[in-house]
């Protein structure tokens, strides 16, 4: 359990440190856009292409980043009524669908990719499956964090349950 959690605490660090790279790409193209159009009277032909597909990249693989973070947006005023044992199960269930709706995503990107394997972007000619890649890779990391913390709280609910019964007064030792 330690090498997994270490695992994902080193996937999510490179993931946050390859966003903040793309952030600082397009916020560096854009501006350079911006400056060479109203200044110069000229233009970057790849600038709002490259910041479109560094936006998607950002915004699927950040997906996977506030599922280990738990930090997804939800509506905890029902879940705040419920005892800590339900709340752990129904944190369960959460990282049930979200295993299942990320199993869905790479069977999809699968197909997309193979569907877009001609492709090229418009401006930069880039292989559409590069900007695509981005799905599955996604994906393969929510499966992961989600069973990650689907065990985690497994773990937390076994173990909450027997210092429930201990402290009850059961046999349980």
């Amino acid at each position: 359990m330690k090498v997994a959690e270490k695992a994902a605490e080193i996937t999510s660090k490179i993931v946050n440190y390859f966003m903040i790279a793309a952030l600082a790409v397009m916020f560096v193209s854009l501006i350079a856009q911006v400056t060479l159009r109203y200044v110069f009277g000229l233009g970057l032909f790849w600038s709002d292409e490259i910041s479109r597909y560094l936006m998607i990249w950002i915004v699927v693989l950040g997906t996977s980043v506030l599922l280990l973070d738990d930090s997804h947006i939800r509506i905890t005023v029902v879940e705040e009524l419920f005892p800590e044992r339900v709340k752990r199960i129904l944190g369960m269930l959460r990282y049930v669908i979200a295993c299942a709706f990320a199993v869905l995503i790479l069977i999809y990107s699968g197909d997309m990719l193979q569907s877009a394997a001609h492709a090229v972007s418009t401006n930069m000619r880039i292989p559409m499956n590069i900007v695509y890649f981005c799905f599955p890779v996604s994906s393969v990391l929510m499966i992961f964090y989600s069973l990650l913390l689907l065990i985690k709280n497994f773990i937390g609910l076994v173990k909450k349950t027997e210092i429930t019964g201990t402290e009850e007064g059961s046999d349980v030792v």
